[in-house]
């Protein structure tokens, strides 16, 4: 944890001998707002001074800096629970801080502890009636932040108290999604133990064309300017044209994962754009465990099944100098 309850505290490493003082100086230098100030260091009698002895507006909202850009329309609440001070929390709650506001960036105090972990903080917001499907501007809900971050206590917890399993963002992800791009078995296990959907997100082809076009985002990249998305099968095509990328082979998938899918339902038989089953993506792989094809083979997964080239689980394996039969 970050700062702690002080007149002289600790914060990010620096002593303050008056929270108030100190406080009351980044305003005067035009930096941040005092109360928001107070709750983001947490000097729980700072903000107790401020609020009881000279009417300060625990929903009023203020600009701080985290560390990074400074954040704008952002309240006390917020402030206090991003960096994790339980106490300062409790109080401004107690004084009839809303847990439902949002910040400037459609961040509720409830998303930013989903995110950041602070389970001690998650269910004290809870408790107080903050709502657990908020969603931010992209549609991201409290458990999607959880499921990403891997944090499992805090993924138990929402799900007990009733979070929407199979919540989309504006993208058609879900919470399951969401720990899948991370590699969090557990989180998985429990997410599909309360029956989340494993269904695709809103971004597939049907017979060579895009359902859902993504939106078009345009990236600043310092080394090579702006770049786009590639966003269609033709620009896509264009691309793999590149001589030589440098592009990573993608890693190969864990064992555990696999099996979880298999016991779950999942085809080990479903193909590709190109063919290709789950027995030809691992065959490409430098490294093809064999724990993985036994688990594929025992679900019902041909090795004589051919992919649009023609090419088999064996062909494949000798394209990369393995005989089938090691």
């Amino acid at each position: 944890m970050a700062a702690r309850d002080c007149n002289g505290c600790k914060s990010h490493g620096q002593t303050f001998p008056s929270g108030v003082k100190y406080c009351v100086e980044r305003v005067k230098e035009g930096r941040d707002s005092i109360l928001c100030t107070a709750a983001l260091l947490g000097h729980t009698n700072c903000v107790r001074i401020l609020v009881e002895y000279r009417g300060a507006d625990v929903e009023e909202l203020g600009s701080v800096s985290t560390g990074g850009p400074l954040l704008s329309g952002v309240s006390p609440l917020w402030c206090a629970a991003f960096e994790e001070h339980y106490w300062v929390v409790a109080y401004l709650l107690s004084k009839g801080a809303n847990p439902n506001g949002d910040t400037s960036f459609y961040i509720t105090p409830l998303q930013a502890v989903c995110e950041l972990g602070y389970f001690h903080i998650v269910r004290l917001l809870v408790e107080h009636g903050a709502y657990i499907d908020a969603a931010d501007n992209r549609a991201v809900t409290c458990l999607m932040l959880a499921s990403f971050g891997g944090h499992l206590e805090i993924v138990k917890y929402l799900l007990e108290v009733g979070a929407d399993v199979n919540s989309k963002n504006i993208e058609g992800e879900s919470a399951l999604h969401a720990c899948a791009k991370e590699g969090h078995l557990e989180v998985m296990k429990l997410l599909l133990e309360h029956n989340a959907w494993m269904g695709a997100d809103y971004f597939w082809y049907v017979n060579g064309e895009l359902i859902h076009p993504k939106t078009q985002d345009n990236f600043s990249c310092p080394s090579d300017g702006d770049f786009s998305e590639v966003n269609t099968l033709e620009e896509l095509e264009k691309f793999e044209e590149i001589e030589d990328p440098d592009l990573p082979m993608p890693a190969t998938p864990r064992a555990e994962v696999v099996n979880l899918l298999l016991e779950t339902g999942s085809d080990p038989s479903a193909t590709d754009n190109e063919g290709n089953t789950p027995l030809h993506a691992i065959a490409k792989n430098e490294e093809c465990p064999k724990g993985i094809v036994d688990a594929l083979l025992s679900r019902g997964a041909h090795l004589d099944a051919k992919n649009g080239q023609g090419q088999t689980f064996a062909s494949l394996r000798a394209d990369q100098g393995q005989p089938v039969s090691q």
